[in-house]
C-alpha cells in the first residue's frame, strides 16, 4: 500500500458487502491548502494534476493551483474557481485511493450519485467524459454561474424543516410579495434540511418568516442563486458551450442519478440534459437516495471531506457509508 496523507485505514470489510453507490460532493466541500498534501504524496493524484494543466491552460491552472494551495476563504469562494478545483481533486483523491489499494479496482460502484457539481465529477468517473473535458465542463459552468449571479445578485439559506413546510412558506413569501417566482427549493438534501434559492430581498423575507414559524434558517454564505431560474442566462450559455464544442457523451460504465429526476440513466442525450438543466432546477438528494434503497442498495462509499455520508446515515440508519478523506 502506498503511503497518503491524514489517511485512517477504511474498513476494507466495506468492499466484501455486495455493490455500492459512489457519492461525489459539490460546491461547498473546498477549503484552505486544499490537495497539497495529496500531490505531495501521491504519485498517481500528481499525474491528474498534470494533465488538468493541459485542460484548463496555463495562466488558469497556475491561478487554480495558487488558489487551491495557499488561497484565503473568500479566494475559494469564487465559484468560477472552486468548480474546477473540487473537481479536479474529487477525481484524483479517487485515483489515489485505488492506487493505494490497487486490488480494489475491480469493485467498481454499481450507481454514481453526484451532488449538484458533483455530477460533473460523475461523469469522468463513469467514462462518460475525460478528466480533461469533465474539467472544461466545470470551468465554464462555474463561470456562467458567476457571470449570472453578477448580472442578478441572488442569495440561498439552509432550513431546518420539512420539504412540504418549506415549499408553503415560498409560496406564502411569494404571496406576499405579489410575486409568482424569484424563490424556489433549490436543495432537498436530507429530512429537515432544506435550501432554499432566490433573490436576496425574497431569501430574507423567508428567513423573516421562518423565524416566525419557529423554523431554524440559515443563509448560505454565496451571492448566486444556485438551481433556480435566476441562473436562466448561465443555462443557456452552458448549453450553447457543450453545443459549441461538439462534446460526445458516452455510455456511462454504470448508472448515474440525475439530480433533477432522482433516477438512474445510461442514456448520454438524458445524461447531457440533465447538467444543463441543473443550473435551474432543484437538487432531489433525499429523493435518489430513497430510490436506490428501493432498489436494494445499502452501501455508499463517499471518498473526500463531503456531507454527502451523514446525509444518507439521516435519510436512512439501516445503510452503511464508508468515507475516506486524506485531500
Amino acid at each position: 500500500m502506498n503511503e497518503l496523507p491524514h489517511f485512517t485505514l477504511p474498513d476494507l470489510e466495506f468492499f466484501n458487502g455486495g455493490e455500492y453507490a459512489l457519492l461525489l460532493p459539490g460546491q461547498g466541500v473546498q477549503k484552505e491548502g486544499m490537495g497539497w498534501d495529496l500531490v505531495r504524496n501521491s504519485p498517481a493524484a500528481w499525474k491528474v494534476f498534470y494533465v488538468a494543466q493541459e485542460a484548463l491552460g496555463g495562466e488558469f491552472y497556475q491561478t487554480l493551483l495558487e488558489t487551491m494551495f495557499a488561497g484565503s476563504k473568500e479566494e475559494l469562494s469564487d465559484t468560477s474557481i472552486t468548480q474546477p478545483a473540487i473537481v479536479l481533486l474529487s477525481y484524483a483523491m479517487h485515483v489515489a485511493f485505488f492506487e493505494a489499494y490497487p486490488d480494489l479496482k475491480s469493485k467498481k460502484p454499481a450507481f454514481y450519485i453526484g451532488h449538484s457539481l458533483g455530477e460533473i465529477t460523475a461523469l469522468a468517473l463513469a467514462g462518460v467524459v475525460d478528466i480533461k473535458m469533465a474539467l472544461k465542463i466545470a470551468k465554464a459552468r462555474g463561470q456562467f454561474m458567476k457571470e449570472a449571479g453578477e448580472k442578478q445578485k441572488g442569495a440561498m439559506a439552509a432550513l431546518k424543516t420539512s420539504m412540504q413546510e418549506a415549499q408553503t412558506l415560498c409560496n406564502e413569501v411569494l404571496d406576499e410579495a405579489g410575486l409568482k417566482s424569484g424563490l424556489v427549493i433549490a436543495n432537498d438534501n436530507k429530512p429537515e434540511q432544506i435550501v432554499i434559492s432566490g433573490t436576496e430581498e425574497l431569501i430574507i423575507a423567508a428567513l423573516i418568516k421562518a423565524r416566525l414559524k419557529k423554523i431554524t434558517g440559515k443563509k448560505l454564505p454565496v451571492s448566486i442563486a444556485a438551481h433556480s431560474p435566476l441562473m436562466q442566462s448561465a443555462k443557456d450559455d452552458f448549453a450553447a458551450f457543450l453545443e459549441k464544442e461538439k462534446i460526445e457523451f458516452k455510455i456511462p460504465n454504470a448508472p448515474i442519478i440525475l439530480n433533477g429526476t432522482a433516477k438512474p440513466s445510461t442514456d448520454p442525450d438524458e445524461i447531457k440534459r440533465s447538467i444543463i438543466d441543473a443550473l435551474t432546477t432543484g437538487v432531489k438528494f433525499r429523493e435518489s437516495i430513497l430510490g436506490l434503497l428501493e432498489k436494494g442498495m445499502k452501501n455508499f462509499l463517499e471518498i473526500g471531506t463531503g456531507p454527502l455520508s451523514e446525509m444518507v446515515e439521516k435519510i436512512s440508519s439501516d445503510t452503511k457509508q464508508l468515507q475516506v478523506d486524506f485531500g
